[in-house]
């Protein structure tokens, strides 16, 4: 086979290798990161060719020689920047549900919402009627309503004679349903503050005494007949009265004495009156009721 020289510049040295024992160049091929390029070189014809099977050059005189051997791991470089973001990819398929999370923390409290319309009128509903106190023989309608032993009843339906019953409460069935339970005593309270002194009271009296005079005398029909009693000196008259044995005349007046010497009050006046159409002759007394007024 013809010798197919390839020719190398390394530095000054110009080489060539030849086809049979001589390296030759693969193209496309990438060298192993543990791999060497070994050759002999002739000094005379400054060219290259491959060591035999063994590694070994054809003469002594021809020198070995390598290149391309991986030296020693050298320091982590620092991190290029970052490429450019790459487009987004197709949208994949929907996972599958998830399990249900924990309930989140209750959020803050909105803020009040604005007032409603107004509704509209609800339908009149039934009126309670107060009947008082409740008697035994009265008739009640429902929703009557009555006062019974300090508490308030109303009827749930018509009755006549059902005593009302505290342990009745509102509910179906119940004749009477309690509607206002009488409270319990409350506690005595605190002595209140000393008031201020009364007004002056009106002037007292002592020495009481009843005083009386009677008198048996003609009374003519449809007429009248006026007896007084004095009170003793330095005495008023606090009240009076009168009567008759004839019980067909009337009083018909009984007042204090406004008439005669003593003054006015100083004693007792009364005026019967006979209004049939008999003449009478009754007995007539009046009394006093006479006392010393102090002050």
């Amino acid at each position: 086979m013809r010798a197919r020289l390839i020719s190398l510049r390394m530095g000054a040295v110009a080489v060539a290798m030849s086809a049979g024992p001589v390296l030759r160049a693969q193209e496309g091929a990438q060298p192993q990161a543990e791999a060497k390029i070994e050759v002999c070189a002739v000094p005379a014809s400054r060219t290259l060719y491959k060591p035999d099977a063994s590694g070994a050059c054809a003469k002594s005189a021809h020198e070995k020689i390598s290149w391309n051997q991986v030296g020693p791991k050298g320091d982590k470089g620092d991190q290029g920047p970052a490429g450019p973001a790459g487009e987004a990819g197709a949208k994949g398929d929907q996972g599958a549900k998830g399990d249900q999370g924990a309930t989140g923390a209750p959020g803050t409290q909105g803020a009040v919402g604005p007032e409603g319309p107004k509704g509209d009128k609800g339908a009149d509903g039934a009126g309670f009627t107060w009947r008082g106190v409740w008697t035994s023989g009265e008739r009640y309608a429902a929703n009557n309503v009555v006062h019974f032993e300090g508490s308030a009843y109303v009827a749930g339906q018509d009755n006549s004679g059902v005593r009302p019953d505290p342990r009745c409460e509102t509910r179906a069935g119940c004749t009477w349903n309690l509607l206002a339970q009488e409270g319990a005593t409350g506690a005595k309270g605190d002595p209140g503050v000393k008031g201020d002194p009364g007004a002056k009271g009106d002037p007292g009296v002592a020495e009481y005494q009843l005083v009386s005079t009677q008198i048996a005398t003609a009374v003519p029909a449809q007429t009248a007949y006026t007896l007084e009693v004095p009170c003793p000196a330095g005495k008023l008259a606090l009240g009076g009265g009168g009567t008759t044995t004839a019980d067909i005349m009337t009083l018909s007046r009984s007042i204090p004495a406004t008439s005669g010497k003593p003054p006015v009050g100083s004693g007792w006046s009364v005026t019967f009156r006979n209004d049939g159409v008999l003449n009478l002759a009754p007995t007539i007394t009046v009394y006093a009721i006479c006392a010393k007024v102090n002050g």
